[in-house]
This record gives C-alpha cells, sequence and structure tokens, in this order.
C-alpha cells in the first residue's frame, strides 16, 4: 500500500522557548506524529561531548552538524512513510544552515520560536530546579538572542516563519504553527 508523504515541521529558537514542548504537542495532533529532539541525538555521545556555551567551538559545530544531520535523515524516512514529524532544535549562531533545503524546498516549515528576551528568561528560571542550570539556560538565552539580529533576516529570506510566542501557551503556539504550514500552501 503507497502512502502519501506526511507533513514535516522544524521548531527552533532559544533555549526555554517551549519548543520541545510544543514540538511534542505539534506531533501529537497528527494520525501517526513524531518527534525528533535534536538534543536527544545529541546525548548519542557519551564520550566527548561538548555543551553549548558563550563560544560556539569548532567540536560543538561538528557534533550538533551530526545530529541535525540524523535528525534529517529520520525526517526524511519518517515523511515519506505518512508520518508528520516535528524536529526540535537550538538556533545557533550559524544560522542552522543543515536545515535551509527543507524548508526552502518546502518539504518543511520552518519556524522560529521567539518570544520576549525576559518571558524567556523568566520561564528558564522557573523550569530549572537549580540555580546554577537556571544561569546556565539564560546564558544559552543570551547567546542566541545576541545574533538573532544577524539571522533571522537570513532565515526569514529562506522562507522560516518567526513566531512571538510571548503570550501564547503551547497549544495556542500548536494552532498557530498549524495555520503558518497552511498558508504556505
Amino acid at each position: 500500500m503507497k502512502r502519501t508523504a506526511g507533513e514535516a515541521f522544524v521548531v527552533v529558537g532559544p533555549p526555554a522557548v517551549g519548543k520541545s514542548t510544543t514540538a511534542r504537542l505539534l506531533a501529537s495532533t497528527a494520525a501517526t506524529g513524531v518527534h525528533v529532539p535534536v538534543d536527544a541525538l545529541r546525548d548519542f555521545v557519551v564520550s566527548g561531548l561538548v555543551l553549548p556555551g558563550a563560544d560556539y567551538s569548532e567540536a560543538l559545530d561538528e557534533q550538533v552538524r551530526a545530529a541535525r544531520q540524523v535528525a534529517l535523515a529520520a525526517l526524511t524516512t519518517y515523511t515519506e512513510l505518512g508520518f508528520t514529524v516535528v524536529l526540535d532544535d537550538f538556533l545557533d549562531p550559524t544560522g542552522l544552515l543543515e536545515y535551509h533545503e527543507v524548508v526552502r524546498s518546502r518539504r518543511a516549515t520552518g519556524v522560529v520560536l521567539r518570544p520576549d528576551r525576559e518571558v524567556a528568561i523568566a520561564r528558564a528560571r522557573q523550569r530549572e530546579a537549580t540555580p546554577e542550570g537556571a544561569a546556565y539556560i539564560c546564558m544559552g538565552i543570551e547567546v542566541v538572542f545576541s545574533c538573532l539580529d544577524e539571522v533571522l533576516p537570513r532565515l526569514t529570506g529562506l522562507g522560516w516563519q518567526v513566531l512571538d510566542n510571548t503570550n501564547l501557551d503551547p497549544s495556542e503556539t500548536v494552532a498557530a504553527i498549524l495555520d503558518l504550514g497552511r498558508g504556505r500552501d
């Protein structure tokens, strides 16, 4: 039996903006949905894992590129089988080069979640169990927000959609993303 290709979404943004929550919920709206969290793929590295920090090192870039290639392979395979796939990842200073082709070709709806910086920081402080954990996430928020003015015009020029989810709960964010996906047709 031949199945119709499924829908695909790539949801990105700074830390603590609701990417994973939104991606899981978005995938669950489909009859057959798959959530591909790139952070989980990065956790496959058991020795020598490089965590994001203030500097975007060559080693970190290599590990992120590898995880994104695996994520794209999963996206391609599952969508060809008719699944709706939602990939979630963090926005980085390289501008998400690995995803440009699937978004530009419209094989995936690319969405950048971008709440107000202060809201992202408040969410990070609320969700993290320790002050150290919150400080690490807040540092990541600052790093990403510092490159947004440079990165967002490139992304929107390639077909990415920017969604301000400052005042949206996860269900409202999913509804807005689905509307963005419909708007591409």
